[in-house]
């Protein structure tokens, strides 16, 4: 299992584009077998994370992407 690079905010969310460029790269050419699970889209679309100070998350945002992954 391959998991994604997570989204920022604030103001580290000039780097997102990159993120996303990232984790489609990655997706893209793992081996076949290997699963990706794709967090950022997760938690821009589901989840609607927040973050402390843009880079690391609340609690309540880091548990539910514990409990989110833990699912695979």
């Amino acid at each position: 299992i391959v998991m994604a690079v997570n989204p920022c905010e604030g103001r580290l969310a000039h780097f997102n584009p990159l993120i996303e460029a990232f984790n489609a790269a990655i997706a893209e050419n793992l081996p076949e077998g290997i699963l990706f699970v794709d967090t950022y889209d997760w938690m821009v679309n589901t989840l609607h994370y927040e973050t402390k100070d843009g880079l690391h998350y609340t609690d309540e945002t880091s548990l539910a992407l514990y409990e989110y992954i833990t699912q695979f």
